[in-house]
């Protein structure tokens, strides 16, 4: 005869651990909040978006930073200010990354999506997404990267190797 026997305590103290974690997010949010942050901050480093390469400064862009000694330098950063403008943010319930604010917060915006710009919209400034997300139409989704992040963080969360 084979008996086979199952002790569900240990499963039981198991599945109490995962619940106690779920009903605490806070330090997962945290985590993502941070991994957000890394992923802009990549970004600006890369030069490039979820989408790739960001757009070459024009010409007259160029000549203008070499006059004020601001070229070579990064796209996105002659003083910084947009770069280190970069925080996370997260609650028990949302995790995110928000840029732009002092000087930079009226350019956040502008780079992200790309605007017309000077008087009579003559010039337009390209898109420069930093921050990862994609807007497709109306929506608003992660980067794959960001996302692929996210889900394996959470894994560990769950599995308690996440603290």
């Amino acid at each position: 005869m084979i008996e086979i026997e199952f002790n569900l305590s240990d499963m039981h103290d198991e599945f109490g651990e995962i619940l106690r974690r779920i009903m605490n997010p806070v330090p997962l949010m945290a985590g993502i909040a941070q991994e957000l942050v890394a992923e802009a901050e990549e970004q600006f480093e890369s030069e490039s978006g979820p989408n790739g390469k960001w757009a070459e400064l024009k010409v007259s862009t160029i000549e203008q930073r070499q006059k004020t000694r601001n070229w070579p330098g990064k796209i996105l950063q002659v003083k910084g200010d947009l770069a280190s403008s970069l925080h996370g943010f997260h609650s028990s319930h949302e995790a995110g990354v928000r840029a732009g604010s002092g000087p930079s917060d009226k350019y956040a915006a502008i780079h992200q999506l790309g605007s017309d710009a000077r008087r009579g919209h003559k010039s337009k400034i390209p898109a420069r997404p930093f921050l990862p997300f994609i807007l497709m139409g109306n929506e608003v989704r992660l980067s794959d990267s960001a996302l692929d992040s996210i889900v394996e963080m959470t894994r560990y969360y769950v599995n308690g190797n996440l603290i």
